[in-house]
């Protein structure tokens, strides 16, 4: 009676399955693929099926031929309720260890983790962070040495990374398959907004990958991107001040003559805040030099743009210097 076990489970029956759970069946028996019931009944979404065979003592730690685990089926089906389940059960019985459970490969090296960031299941990589947040899950690698970090910027999801990096994801990590850092897989992908939550969650622009290029390299490549002058205010504002980094931005210094120009649609606020970052930050580098130069076909800089931006580069004790201007200061009557 208990190789109907598999079956049941299989068709996600749950009078069956506990039924058979009475009649103390092997709640682990396995087909010729290394199938467990509870892992059949995971693939089928029988949540009440789950529940049952979690109660009478399924393994958690078994594997298929593939080297997955139930936990792991469960998140690549986007199963909270089952993974719920799983963590729910494991936590109440101290001879399990949880975070064995969610550590746990498959054959890819794969943990319930990676596949939650691969597959933007949100829900159950939230549950596994609020119960499993050790440097040892949170920066788990596949075989190919690709943590969840990558594998959410690889599928683009920006949740998944705010997530990842509130809970001190490696920023800084190499891919065994070209040596890319997570900003390298954000940049060469251009995801603006994960670009910039990557840069505030300590990612650096000047990491090599096997190829020698850094992610600022791949960003100035990239310059027929629509998005591309979204992005240089963040950009300028995390690239380190040093000579090769000047010279690599000076590629794409005709993106400044095109923010700075009125004619072009870009918003004054945003042109505003580009200055801004240029001249807080880099002050004495030649991205602030060059807003003071003349463009291609002859125009000042500093009298092409508009009043506004004019009074923000102003501000800036740079420009003091460079075009001899003072500020006016009002005395009181």
């Amino acid at each position: 009676m208990c190789a109907s076990y598999k079956n049941t489970a299989h068709k996600g029956s749950e009078e069956c399955t506990d039924l058979l759970v009475n009649a103390n069946c092997d709640a682990d028996i396995q087909d010729e693929n290394n199938e467990t019931p509870l892992m059949k009944a995971v693939r089928k979404n029988a949540s009440e099926c789950v529940k049952v065979l979690v109660l009478a003592g399924a393994s958690l730690l078994l594997q298929n031929n593939q080297g997955k685990s139930a936990p792991i089926l469960a998140v690549e089906k986007k199963s909270y309720e089952a993974l719920d389940a799983f963590v729910k059960h494991a936590m109440e019985l101290s001879s399990i260890d949880i975070e064995r459970v969610l550590n746990l490969k498959d054959n890819y090296g794969f943990t319930p983790l990676i596949s939650a960031a691969k597959y933007k299941a949100l829900d159950c990589l939230d549950l596994i962070l609020n119960v499993a947040d050790s440097p040892e899950t949170v920066n788990a690698v596949t075989n190919d040495e690709e943590t969840a970090l990558m594998w959410a910027a690889r599928v683009k999801s920006i949740e998944c990374i705010k997530k990842l990096i509130i809970k001190r994801a490696d920023t800084l990590k190499k891919s065994k398959i070209d040596g890319a850092t997570v900003l390298h897989i954000a940049t060469k992908s251009f995801s603006p907004d994960i670009i910039i939550e990557l840069l505030s969650g300590g990612a650096e622009l000047d990491a090599k990958d096997n190829d020698g290029q850094t992610a600022l390299d791949y960003y100035i490549q990239r310059t027929s991107h629509p998005n591309y002058k979204d992005m240089l205010p963040f950009i300028i504002a995390d690239a380190p001040v040093d000579k090769k980094t000047n010279q690599l931005l000076k590629k794409s210094f005709h993106s400044w003559f095109y923010f700075l120009d009125p004619s072009s649609k870009v918003k004054e606020a945003d042109v505003i805040k580009m200055v801004d970052h240029i001249l807080t930050l880099h002050p004495l580098s030649l991205h602030a030099r060059d807003l003071c130069h003349t463009t291609s076909d002859g125009r000042d800089i500093f009298n092409m743009v508009t009043p506004a931006v004019r009074k923000a580069m102003e501000n800036h004790i740079y420009f003091h210097t460079r075009h001899n201007i003072r500020k006016s200061i009002h005395k009181s009557p």
